[in-house]
């Protein structure tokens, strides 16, 4: 099971609303690293990791260095990372999707 996240949880009803199919917390391990991805969403050979970034994530340089290397690491395996703030999902969701 996965931490709850309020905001994964507008995402995730979002997404089931839409009829996206998104997987949600889905492990990958690029470069043996791993990680959680909040969705991953497969369409062909296209793979998306959508990313729900709460306020934490700008808090201090280190997180944002962290996220600047996973991104590349995820990239660099054929991932497309989109990362939505707090603001943005909170009061823009229909945004989030265009």
């Amino acid at each position: 099971m996965w931490e709850e996240s309020p905001l994964e949880d507008i995402m995730h009803s979002e997404f089931k609303k839409r009829g996206i199919e998104a997987e949600r917390q889905w492990l990958v391990q690029p470069k043996g690293q791993s990680y959680f991805l909040d969705f991953a969403l497969f369409a062909g050979d296209k793979k998306i990791d959508i990313e729900c970034d709460g306020n934490q994530h700008r808090a201090t340089q280190e997180a944002v260095e962290d996220d600047k290397k996973r991104d590349e690491l995820l990239k660099g395996d054929g991932w497309t990372v989109l990362r939505f703030t707090w603001d943005e999902i909170t009061q823009n969701l229909s945004e989030c999707f265009q």
